[in-house]
């Protein structure tokens, strides 16, 4: 079974994204985190893929962009490496 959220942005256009995978990280165990795409392909193998932080709230969800490159920079390492870790790529 597919996870597909809509996200609505700050203009008022709703998206609809395919959730990949949550996850967290020792580093801000204050986070979650959240892996999703569009469905754009960017080889015939591959989808792009996008990492934001994911807050709840009451009854809804919201994406922020990570602060700084030292987070960017630890979170796509614990996600790589939890795909290295399942066998997945």
């Amino acid at each position: 079974m597919d996870n597909f959220l809509t996200v609505k942005t700050a203009d008022g256009k709703d998206w609809q994204i395919l959730v990949l995978d949550t996850f967290t990280v020792d580093e801000y165990p204050n986070k979650n985190y959240i892996v999703y795409t569009f469905g754009e392909q960017e080889s015939p193998e591959t989808i792009k893929s996008y990492i934001s932080v994911l807050n709840e709230s009451d009854s809804y969800f919201t994406l922020e962009a990570m602060a700084d490159e030292e987070e960017k920079d630890i979170v796509r390492e614990a996600y790589q490496n939890m795909l290295l870790e399942s066998g997945e790529e």
